[in-house]
């Protein structure tokens, strides 16, 4: 291939993210994916979160197979316990469903069969009826997701009803002095957006005042650092203001605050469990939950392989050194490896043993020879070469920090530590301790003691 050709098929994707009003940049597309990966990794063992899978049908990669088995756990979930379940809780699986393309007028598990939306009817109209005393038999959260839903399943409540409910909302709150949490509101938001103006028609003047009302609640809740309410709380307050930024009040937020604030939170491990981190991804993925009923279900790339790193360690012995059949650096500087905790951003005590590797992971600059480092690292078996250096980068992103695009061809690397391929006259070329040309960095998979090494060199000029 020419150089010219991989420019023209290279560079719009360098730049396609500059156009996106917000959504993760380009550079902070790594750490979703071992963000997505470690929340799959997290739902092995229990039963898995309508809300995760969601996430996970929002995302822009897949595990289409991890994905269908969740759908299943969550299927099988409604058709046992289904009856007993509350608003919120139907409402979740039945959105579940739709982002997974399936209908949730006519679930099928073997052979018994559940109506969800007849379901959550039913059990939103005994909320609302329960309103004449004052107070809704559950809370406002559940009933706003159970609108939510069946808004997306195109099942449009009659306007007056929403105005009733919204209406006994505000006058609970004057009463008993309450102040609905972010959460709570955005799910109205979002809510209040679908009736109005996507799957239903109900733009009545007190409809658009409440959803106006709601939106300044939201914005009431931001703060200069972008977090909206607290962290928990900005993934899905993120999600209204995005879908109702057409309303918003020029200035009144900073989405790309915001999105950094969620992405400094992923960095130190503040979303803990599935719940907490779906509610994070689609706003990451600048996707809402307004989005669900959306979805292409067959297009979805597989390119979300899982890979266990459960107990991963940075060993501090000696290994042998690289001789790769480069120039060789003059004057590098050279780094000892260092002992770093491992990164975990769930955890689970109950987890399986996972076998372990060792493999020697290497950075090096051939054409100004400004550094040389690397990490001798216990991986567990399966570990791809994309997914060692990601790992390697978390452990010490001072030296080991990456960026790439994603090709036809598999991931591209464009820069390590700072120094970036202009793909004309340099490139990071990755080979093997055999000094076997490594051609996709996803699909390759190193062996016990393998040495792997990304090297910044003159571009290689192949035969055409």
């Amino acid at each position: 291939m020419s150089t010219l050709t991989l420019l023209i098929l290279v560079l719009p994707m360098l730049t396609a993210n500059l156009s996106q009003q917000c959504g993760t940049p380009v550079q902070g597309r790594s750490l979703i994916t071992s963000f997505l990966r470690a929340m799959l990794r997290s739902m092995e063992e229990t039963l898995p979160e309508p809300s995760a899978l969601i996430a996970l049908q929002l995302a822009s990669q897949h595990d289409r197979a991890r994905e269908e088995q969740i759908l299943g756990q969550l299927k099988e979930n409604v058709i046992k316990n289904g009856t007993e379940f509350s608003p919120g809780a139907a409402a979740w699986h039945m959105m579940a469903l739709l982002s997974s393309c399936n209908d949730p007028l006519n679930l099928v598990v073997g052979d018994q069969r559940v109506n969800l939306v007849a379901l959550l009817t039913e059990k939103l109209e005994m909320d609302i009826a329960h309103m004449g005393s004052g107070r809704p038999l559950t809370d406002f959260h559940q009933i706003s997701l159970a609108i939510l839903a069946l808004c997306k399943a195109s099942v449009c409540l009659p306007c007056e009803t929403i105005e009733q409910i919204f209406s006994s909302a505000v006058q609970l709150s004057i009463r008993e002095e309450i102040a609905y949490p972010v959460d709570t509101l955005s799910i109205a938001a979002l809510g209040l957006r679908c009736m109005s103006f996507e799957n239903c028609v109900c733009r009545t003047s007190m409809i658009e005042s409440a959803l106006q009302s709601v939106i300044a609640r939201i914005l009431a809740n931001v703060h200069c650092d972008g977090t909206i309410g607290d962290l928990n709380t900005t993934g899905l307050a993120v999600q209204a203001l995005t879908a109702n930024y057409d309303l918003l009040p020029p200035g009144s937020w900073d989405c790309r605050r915001s999105v950094g604030n969620l992405l400094q939170g992923i960095s130190n491990g503040s979303f803990n469990n599935p719940r907490a981190a779906s509610l994070v991804i689609p706003s990451l993925e600048n996707r809402t939950l307004l989005d669900i009923d959306k979805l292409n279900c067959s297009r979805d790339t597989d390119d979300l392989p899982l890979i266990f790193r459960k107990g991963l360690t940075v060993d501090n012995s000696t290994p042998p050194t690289p001789t790769p059949t480069l120039p060789s650096p003059a004057h590098t500087s050279h780094t000892r490896p260092r002992i770093f905790p491992t990164a975990k951003l769930f955890t689970n005590s109950t987890s399986k043993p996972t076998t372990f590797i060792r493999v020697n992971y290497t950075v090096m600059d051939t054409v100004f020879n400004t550094f040389n480092h690397w990490l001798l690292l216990n991986v567990p078996l399966g570990s791809s070469v994309l997914d060692i250096m990601e790992e390697a980068e978390r452990l010490l992103p001072t030296q080991f920090r990456f960026d790439h695009i994603q090709t036809p061809w598999g991931p591209l690397i464009t820069g390590i530590n700072g120094l970036t391929s202009d793909f004309f006259m340099t490139q990071w070329h990755f080979i093997t301790g055999q000094n076997d040309p490594i051609k996709d960095l996803e699909e390759y998979v190193p062996s016990d003691g393998d040495k792997i090494l990304a090297i910044f060199t003159y571009r290689l000029i192949e035969n055409e």
